[in-house]
């Protein structure tokens, strides 16, 4: 588990080593022009002991020594250079396994749901367009044989990110929360299968690479704390049924190494 201060360079990696990179190119030029008077005073000196102009080898061997700042500067931003690179093309990895992994397993879900919804959800007539709305989708979704819980005290709740129903108490959810809440700000981000695991309901493949940041990394002109929401709607005719959602929807890029 990462604390705030891995977390904050892991995100902020790239543009940490950009700042050091852009710095280290104006430090090699300072130490360059600073380096470069007292090189051509100790070379002036040396011409006028020998009484002939000096070697290529000797230059270099009476100059070197005043540009060593000057060379650990420019190795150092070739370092941060490279560090870039490598950031850039690991993040590329992820972000393409991520799209990846969440393109195969939505279209999974949405064959399922589209499956079941041509079956359930009513035509208003013939000549008309199907139209749909959250409860149709969720009530495609639901069916009765797989709910067989009789416990009265537990509610039935559909999780918006995995179109899944299960059975809970209301105490038991809204502690999940609290606990995701302060997971989310104790780590800097929190997983989807995180959450899962609180709710204690199964994970999903997905689970592990989408997730939330803490509100503390995002856009301060454009973030939003996040904040789970339960939305209450009838499915087949009398069962009712507690819909998850967030106001910040889990994404692939919550932390990127």
């Amino acid at each position: 588990m990462l604390n705030k201060f891995e977390y904050f360079i892991q995100k902020n990696g790239k543009t940490i080593l950009t700042i050091m990179a852009t710095g280290g190119v104006v430090s090699t030029i300072y130490f360059a022009i600073k380096a470069t008077p007292k090189a051509i005073y100790i070379l002036e000196n040396k011409k006028k002991e020998y009484n002939r102009d000096l070697t290529t080898s000797e230059i270099i061997k009476y100059s070197w020594k005043n540009y060593i700042p000057c060379g650990i500067s420019a190795i150092g931003t070739i370092g941060c250079i490279i560090g870039m690179n490598y950031i850039s093309k690991k993040r590329e990895a992820t972000l393409l396994s991520a799209y990846t992994l969440l393109k195969n397993t939505y279209d999974n879900y949405r064959e399922k749901i589209n499956s079941n919804m041509y079956e359930n959800v009513k035509m208003l007539n013939d000549n008309k367009d199907l139209t749909l709305k959250l409860e149709d989708v969720i009530d495609a979704k639901y069916n009765p044989d797989v709910d067989k819980d009789d416990n009265s005290e537990k509610l039935l709740f559909f999780d918006y990110e995995s179109c899944r129903f299960f059975r809970s108490t209301i105490h038991h959810v809204m502690k999940a929360e609290v606990q995701a809440l302060e997971l989310l700000n104790s780590q800097g981000y929190l997983l989807l299968n995180q959450y899962y695991d609180l709710l204690g309901i199964p994970r999903v493949d997905f689970g592990y690479t989408i997730g939330w940041e803490d509100i503390e990394r995002c856009d301060p002109f454009n973030c939003y704390p996040l904040e789970f929401k339960y939305e209450t709607i009838m499915i087949h005719g009398d069962i009712e049924c507690r819909v998850i959602t967030t106001n910040n929807p889990p994404t692939f890029d919550y932390i990127l190494p």
